[in-house]
This record gives structure tokens, sequence and C-alpha cells, in this order.
């Protein structure tokens, strides 16, 4: 669970896209693990959309544990479903949910100077204007 919080947290991604994850969708690189994000609520007709993410080295060798040997077509995170997500963010503050996870992200992305086109590109949000719903208002005058 702490491995689908951690991509969820660095894809800026749904619980529910990291929950749904294949074996295949996976590619290690030297300096990032490239993730096919195949079943996704942005991409309606299944084409894809491949983003790199920077994890830890633990989670990466927690990650290349998870998918060795197993056949592309598995489930990353077998048995993991949203509630499962949902219970462990509760555990931390009753207020957190697994959705807690992206808005956060992206308002850690925010402060830390990336542009809103390489936030939309990270989120995989359609749309500037759903990407604003995301962010304070004064941070996106521009797109709204």
């Amino acid at each position: 669970l702490r491995l689908s919080l951690a991509i969820a947290w660095t894809a800026a991604a749904r619980s529910s896209d990291v929950i749904r994850l294949k074996v295949g969708d996976i590619v290690f690189h030297p300096q990032y693990v490239a993730i096919t994000w195949s079943l996704s609520k942005s991409d309606p007709f299944r084409l894809g959309k491949t983003t790199g993410v920077s994890l830890s080295n633990p989670a990466r060798f927690v990650l290349a544990r998870m998918i060795r040997g197993r056949p592309r077509d598995a489930t990353l995170f077998e048995g993991v479903e949203s509630r499962h997500v949902n219970a462990a963010m509760k555990s931390v503050h009753p207020s957190l949910t697994a959705h807690s996870i992206r808005r956060g992200a992206l308002h850690h992305l925010l402060r830390t100077g990336a542009s809103l086109e390489a936030m939309q590109e990270v989120s995989r949000h359609s749309t500037p204007h759903a990407l604003a719903r995301y962010l304070p208002a004064a941070e996106t005058h521009v797109v709204r």
C-alpha cells in the first residue's frame, strides 16, 4: 500500500489509476520509472499515456521485486482497492481521502515552481480548466 501511495504522489495520479496498473505498465530506466497509464478516467479510448516518475531507491527496489517473474498482464497491486487506500489515509488524519494525495502533489508542484503546463502533463488532466479545480484560485487566474 505504501508503494501505491508513493506512485500516486510522484505522478500526481488518481489512486484508482494506480491500483489498476499492470506489471507491463512499468519500465525501469536509470533515472526514472516509466509508467503507462492505460486504464484512466482521462483516457476513455484506452490509448495509454506514459509518464516518467522519480521514485526513491527503496521504492524502486520494492517495485522491482513486485514485478519480477510476474506476467505482464497481472495487476500490480493485487487485492488493493480504493477503500483500502481511503482507510490508510483516514488512519493518518480523518479528513484525508485517497484524492488528497493527488491534490497535495499538485499543490507541492505549484509551490516548487512547476509551470501549469508541466503540471497538466504530469497529472494527465485533459484541460487547463480541469487542473485549475485542484489549485488555489489566486494561482490559476491565467487558466480560468
